[in-house]
């Protein structure tokens, strides 16, 4: 009931933050020009703002973290080589928002029955790998003037409106990822130079076959 549960502010550095609730704030848990902290096992619910933000920081970890019934449960703003690993947002209008960001890594997170799973603004050279972005009443993963990410091994399912959907973001590599959506792709404005394919590579792919290469529709 305040506004911010836990604030790390200014050079707060190499902390644990471990198994905390932060409910019914502003912000749950709020890292801010701070680096080297690592989050894990915490739970951030009914945020009116976020669950747990980032802000002008960089390499920190969020691990094994529960946030949801926010408006945005993770939300990363000027942020770099940060790694999201393992959570689980859910019941919020934005399960991931990633805003002026890049060169971070989100690999297998849940989001899904948001408004929208993953929703990417103006950033680049992020890593989307082995999420679920599922039963979000609009899109799965959202793409809007952001340039140069990779989308693999994802499974991308049941979204109401699209799976994917790209707005004025070109040069992104998509590959391997799992779509059954009603609506799985759409594309609008210019998106020149992105790829929804890959070089044909022996390697088990998503849906258990010999080789690597585009994506599973």
């Amino acid at each position: 009931d305040n506004d911010y549960g836990f604030w790390l502010y200014s050079s707060s550095n190499d902390n644990k933050l471990n198994k905390n609730r932060a409910l019914n704030n502003k912000i749950g848990i709020h890292i801010k020009e701070s680096s080297g902290n690592v989050l894990t096992g915490n739970t951030a619910l009914n945020s009116t703002g976020s669950g747990i933000s980032v802000w002008d920081s960089i390499e920190n970890t969020l691990i094994n973290n529960a946030a949801s019934n926010n408006y945005v449960s993770i939300y990363l703003q000027n942020s770099s080589k940060n790694t999201l690993l393992n959570n689980a947002v859910s019941s919020s209008s934005y399960g991931m928002w990633i805003a002026f960001s890049s060169n971070n890594n989100l690999n297998d997170n849940n989001a899904s029955n948001n408004k929208f799973g993953f929703y990417l603004k103006n950033s680049s050279d992020n890593r989307l790998s082995g999420n679920q972005a599922n039963s979000n009443s609009r899109h799965g993963i959202y793409l809007g003037s952001s340039r140069s990410n990779i989308l693999d091994s994802n499974r991308v399912t049941s979204n109401s409106e699209y799976g994917l959907f790209l707005l004025d973001s070109g040069s992104n590599s998509i590959y391997n990822n799992y779509f059954s959506n009603v609506n799985n792709i759409y594309l609008q404005g210019s998106n020149a130079g992105t790829c929804l394919n890959t070089t044909l590579t022996p390697a088990k792919n998503i849906v258990g076959g010999t080789y690597l290469g585009g994506n599973f529709w």
